[in-house]
């Protein structure tokens, strides 16, 4: 079996959500780097900064041991609509990607 890499595409937003004194990581990069802000997108695409997650350096730009980007936090489970069918979307990678 072939095992094929695959491409996670992460959306920042310009929205603060602080849970119990924490700030999720994208919060608290684009405060300290204003300049990537969009207004139109809310981030520049394309723009290339050391200080960023480029899939090698800096991961814990997006991953720092907290859950609160990766966590729901709703006191209830949302309910599962059966008569919705499910949606499986795969993006074919090129082999030489990385």
């Amino acid at each position: 079996m072939k095992i094929i890499p695959f491409l996670i595409i992460v959306v920042l937003t310009t929205t603060t959500t602080v849970i119990d004194g924490l700030k999720s990581n994208t919060e608290e990069f684009m405060e300290k780097n204003p300049d990537i802000i969009d207004d139109k997108h809310g981030v520049r695409m394309g723009k290339i900064l050391p200080e960023c997650d480029d899939g090698k350096n800096n991961l814990e730009i997006d991953w720092n041991g907290s859950p609160i980007n990766h966590t729901c936090y709703h006191r209830k489970p949302f309910d599962i609509d059966l008569d919705i069918d499910s949606i499986v979307h795969c993006e074919n990678i090129r082999s030489d990607y990385m």
